[in-house]
């Protein structure tokens, strides 16, 4: 049976789920991981938002300052995604489970659910980019990032969301045949092409990305090195008839500098990482799905897409732990700055 020429259902896709009580379950938990995404972003949305109209007369002082303000804008941004994620995009997962993979919402609205998914994918990657390049310049050229404003965090963010939004939708606009039954089985067509290309430009973006956080690493151990081995020479009988206020003066702000380096390489590691988990399956699932050697059940497939949306949920948790946002949610909550 082929689908109706207005493409607004589809009867011969595969099932996702053969058993309909687990349908109903992976459904359930859907909706469930919708509603916390939509309401932990938008409780760390509101936070920032919040702290950062109060405080942005303060944020701008120095580069530590800077740094913690800009970290704010990508958080903010960020959070921006969950929401329309766990507003939109998710529900219309949810919709697509409930169906089993019969799509019966139209073609217009499945437009809207594949340009969420393209849009959530490019620009959780571009922000995980722009996160990577403001602590390498903050770690590695210290004094380049304090030549740097404030507002180039806004710039950035900015390229974040206009360039793939534009290209995303126009693509999907020009997509007349967007939904046919033939685009999960024909592995030829422009859907799956765009998949392979788009999978392929993420892996190549996550590669760059884990490049620059390994040479933070390595700027950092090497500060460290350079560090233990002044304190080693400042603790020396023999030191050469330095200024002990002025050697504890400079080692007091190497501490401070290496202590700040360290926090926002663990902050992007964990970022990182929790992409890796989440997202970096779904990359290589567009990167390969070509292949005439990958054929996933459709299980495995919904699986690995819903595995994707996880990190909406987790990640609130993950920005919580820098100590501003996470000062900001909790005065939001508390309706007070402690």
């Amino acid at each position: 049976m082929t689908s109706p020429q207005d493409g607004s259902q589809c009867f011969t896709n595969p099932k996702y789920i053969e058993n309909n009580v687990l349908v109903v379950a992976v459904s359930v938990t859907v909706g469930l991981g919708a509603a916390h995404a939509f309401l932990a972003n938008g409780t760390v949305f509101l936070a920032i938002v919040r702290t950062m109209l109060k405080d942005r007369c303060t944020q701008r002082g120095n580069s530590h300052n800077k740094n913690s303000y800009v970290t704010q804008l990508f958080m903010m941004s960020m959070s921006l995604s969950g929401v329309l994620s766990g507003a939109f995009v998710m529900p219309l997962v949810m919709s697509d489970v409930i169906s089993n993979n019969s799509w019966t919402l139209g073609a217009t609205l499945y437009k809207i659910r594949i340009a969420g998914d393209y849009l959530l994918y490019a620009l959780t990657t571009i922000h995980i980019t722009f996160m990577a390049i403001d602590t390498y310049i903050l770690v590695c050229w210290p004094l380049i990032y304090r030549l740097l404003p404030a507002k180039t965090g806004y710039l950035m963010i900015s390229i974040g969301w206009i360039v793939p939004v534009i290209i995303i939708t126009t693509w999907c606009l020009q997509q007349n045949n967007l939904l046919q039954c033939s685009q999960y089985n024909d592995k030829t067509n422009g859907v799956i092409n765009f998949n392979v290309t788009f999978g392929s430009l993420l892996l190549v973006n996550y590669a760059g990305v884990s490049i620059l956080y390994l040479l933070v690493l390595k700027d950092i151990v090497r500060f460290r090195n350079r560090h233990l081995s002044g304190a080693k020479v400042t603790n020396s009988k023999d030191i050469f008839h330095r200024d002990d206020s002025e050697s504890k003066v400079n080692l007091g702000m190497s501490k401070r500098k290496f202590r700040r380096n360290v926090k926002c390489f663990r902050f992007i590691g964990m970022v990182l990482l929790n992409v890796s988990i989440c997202w970096l399956p779904t990359y290589c699932l567009l990167a390969v799905f070509k292949s005439p050697k990958i054929d996933l059940p459709g299980w495995a497939i919904l699986f690995i897409n819903l595995w994707t949306y996880f990190s909406c949920c987790v990640n609130p948790y993950l920005y919580s732990s820098n100590k501003s946002i996470y000062l900001a949610v909790r005065n939001l909550i508390c309706y007070e700055y402690i």
